[in-house]
């Protein structure tokens, strides 16, 4: 038992976000579109509290974009 246990936590990615609602990923679409970007569902996690996305494509370019809770954009990395 202790074996599985622990293959599990291993297998486990220490960096594994989960997938923002369908709710939750139309307000983050909505923040999204006010600073001229779009993003794909599978592009949008939950992380600490607040939300990322990994792929914002934005009109010059590609974004890492982070929000909050509330869904204000806190930080835009161009990739």
């Amino acid at each position: 038992m202790k074996h599985l246990v622990l293959a599990s936590l291993i297998a486990a990615p220490a960096f594994a976000h989960e997938s923002a609602t369908e709710a939750e990923q139309v307000e983050i679409l909505k923040a999204l579109q006010a600073e001229g970007c779009d993003a794909a569902a599978e592009d949008i996690v939950e992380h600490d509290g607040g939300f990322e996305v990994l792929e914002a494509t934005c009109a010059d370019g590609l974004y890492f974009v982070v929000l909050d809770g509330a869904f204000t954009v806190t930080k835009k990395i161009k990739q």
